[in-house]
């Protein structure tokens, strides 16, 4: 990922880090990372990871088990930056201004504050509701093929949450059958509510940016105006 110069921070925390490759790839440009993520799994993988990387890398990133709205070891220090990326923030679905208030008490005087959050506008607007359908095979199931759909519900304006579906559908050949399908609560956050919620903790210069994303390959997160209808990333970078 590329990042503008006024990301480039000494001591950054990665709010769910997942694999913990973003903390990671900071850390062998020199930063002092810390990962927290609630996911025991996502520890142990960004752990795992994080043994294959050279020792001075390796000394300058930590990962933690935590959530970030408990009592936490890895914020007792104050941090440069915090950064939400790949959606993060939206994975809290009843308590997302908590956790920006509490991210935003961990940071030193002049830290900022950066966000990828999926463009829900475009999704409900301009592709009504449909976010992504993809199949796939495994080599070793040549006889089957798996499609994958993902898709919003319209989101509960009173709960300001929007129900996320993930469908599997198994294909012999014949016929499709379900394989499965998984529900996920999210904050419906958009540019208008989390610039109030930003403005409320203290940050004035809040900028916004537009990428796309295909389902391959990653855009640069800051090089593009954000468009409401057209970018598939909303994302924001908050400075006091």
């Amino acid at each position: 990922p590329q990042y503008p110069k006024f990301v480039w921070k000494p001591k950054i925390i990665d709010i769910g880090c997942g694999t913990g490759d973003q903390a990671i790839a900071l850390a062998k440009q020199g930063f002092k990372m810390v990962g927290i993520d609630r996911s025991k799994g996502m520890i142990l993988e960004s752990n795992r990871r994080k043994q294959s990387i050279p020792k001075d890398a390796k000394d300058k990133v930590k990962f933690y088990c935590e959530d970030l709205t408990e009592e936490r070891t890895a914020l007792k220090e104050k941090f440069d930056a915090a950064i939400f990326m790949g959606n993060t923030i939206p994975h809290n679905p009843h308590n997302y201004q908590d956790v920006v208030r509490k991210a935003a008490g961990s940071l030193s005087e002049k830290g900022i504050m950066v966000f990828q959050i999926t463009n829900f506008e475009k999704v409900l607007k301009t592709k009504k509701r449909f976010l992504s359908f993809n199949f796939a095979q495994l080599k070793d199931e040549p006889n089957k093929e798996y499609a994958f759909l993902e898709f919003y519900d319209e989101p509960n304006q009173k709960e300001n949450t929007i129900l996320k579906t993930f469908a599997i559908l198994t294909g012999d050949g014949k016929r499709w059958k379900s394989s499965g399908v998984r529900n996920t609560l999210m904050a419906y956050v958009t540019k208008e509510n989390i610039k109030k919620t930003l403005e409320k903790n203290g940050f004035s210069k809040i900028s916004f940016y537009g990428g796309s994303f295909d389902g391959r390959s990653w855009d640069y997160l800051f090089r593009k105006p954000f468009e409401e209808l057209k970018s598939d990333w909303l994302n924001v970078v908050a400075e006091r």
